[in-house]
């Protein structure tokens, strides 16, 4: 989902874009809800951002470098419910949103927080469901799997036929334990020495690897 859907959902007829018109394209992964200018750490790549505004009411330089930290964290867009806090949404940050295309939506009044959250999570779930829908079926290949009492060979076949490439199963040695490998593809055994049981790379290869990796 991204930024422009919005616009032609029809729950959200009401939102008004008033910013940031050349950031439409940016990416919607889910949406929060702030008035603590602390929670801002807390904010993640793909999250609208809904608010009233409270903690930066006072202060245009506030508002400004809001704007730009938003853009900087990833935030696809920032929608304000004035009113309350803010008489209207300040032009400095109108401006400054225009000049890095953060867009900006004013919230009605008569649309809650709680709705539009609702509205673009729901948006999020149908766009994922086939990725989610695959998600279900192969976990559920493999919960058959477990329950058929299949080793490894069943789950290195299984696990092969999904991904599309060779398999090698190591322990937390580097030991091998077991590699099925995959039809029209070259042969691992070109490039390994598999014993099972035996460690598959050489020192040096190993000694080479992130300290996070094993």
């Amino acid at each position: 989902m991204i930024v422009n859907d919005m616009l032609s959902m029809p729950s959200l007829k009401d939102l008004h874009l008033i910013a940031g018109k050349d950031g439409l394209s940016r990416e919607i992964k889910s949406v929060n809800i702030m008035d603590n200018p602390e929670a801002l750490d807390w904010l993640s790549a793909g999250e609208v951002l809904l608010t009233s505004g409270y903690f930066f009411k006072d202060s245009a330089e506030n508002q400004n470098q809001f704007v730009v930290d938003l853009a900087n964290i990833g935030c696809p867009c920032l929608c304000i419910k004035p009113k309350r806090f803010l008489r209207t949404i300040p032009d400095n940050m109108i401006e400054v949103a225009n000049q890095i295309g953060l867009p900006i939506f004013e919230i009605p009044y008569g649309l809650s927080f709680s709705q539009i959250l609702v509205v673009i999570m729901d948006e999020i779930s149908k766009k994922n469901e086939p990725i989610i829908k695959k998600s279900l079926e192969i976990h559920h290949e493999f919960f058959e799997i477990s329950l058929e009492g299949g080793g490894l060979d069943h789950i290195s076949k299984k696990l092969a036929a999904i991904v599309g490439n060779p398999v090698i199963f190591l322990d937390e040695g580097w030991r091998l334990l077991h590699y099925y490998d995959v039809a029209d593809s070259i042969p691992l055994n070109q490039y390994f020495d598999f014993k099972i049981g035996r460690p598959l790379f050489n020192e040096e290869f190993l000694s080479s690897m992130p300290y996070e990796v094993p």
